[in-house]
């Protein structure tokens, strides 16, 4: 059983492989590119609070502590980050 399953998941994941093209390539690293410059243009206290949050993992409440801020206001800083990069995600689209 867990050799089927095995080879199953081997085959799967052969098949979901996309190609590295260089037009991919390309796009991914624009699009990186806009999100850092979208992000290096906020506030610096947002910006930090938003890569504490969404990237490092850390609970409001504790990014709110080290702040000294509210739990609202640390939610306004990533809401306000979030809005900027749903924008630039329409934009793509």
């Amino acid at each position: 059983m867990r050799a089927a399953w095995r080879e199953e998941a081997i085959t799967q994941n052969e098949i979901a492989v996309e190609s590295r093209d260089p037009e991919r390539v390309l796009a991914g690293q624009q699009a990186l590119g806009a999100i850092q410059r979208a992000l290096n243009s906020l506030p610096e206290r947002t910006r930090v609070i938003f890569v504490l949050y969404r990237l490092e993992g850390m609970a409001r409440k504790d990014i709110a502590e080290s702040f000294g801020l509210s739990v609202s206001a640390v939610e306004k800083h990533i809401a306000k980050a979030m809005k900027l990069l749903m924008a630039l995600r329409e934009d793509w689209q």
